[in-house]
């Protein structure tokens, strides 16, 4: 959270902002970029390998079985969605 706050990197919802400091303080999930099966002992780097997500945002990065859906993909569907759901 040093890093990269508590905003979730995908949506930037703030748990603070929409339920209050002094019930949230913070909150954030925080998402394993890769993998951790495939980490293999590796040395995680807060940050490149860590990214705080909302709980709706970090159970869409692992809807699919195969393989993680990347920040950016997500980013790009939430623009792309708001943008379609706005019209």
């Amino acid at each position: 959270m040093k890093i990269h706050g508590h905003i979730c990197k995908v949506c930037d919802f703030d748990f603070d902002a929409t339920y209050g400091a002094d019930l949230a303080h913070q909150y954030i999930e925080i998402h394993h970029t890769r993998s951790i099966t495939e980490l293999h002992g590796q040395v995680i780097d807060p940050a490149v390998d860590l990214a705080p997500m909302c709980a709706n945002c970090h159970k869409m990065a692992h809807r699919r079985t195969v393989a993680i859906v990347s920040i950016e993909e997500l980013q790009n569907r939430v623009r792309h969605y708001r943008r379609t759901s706005a019209l």
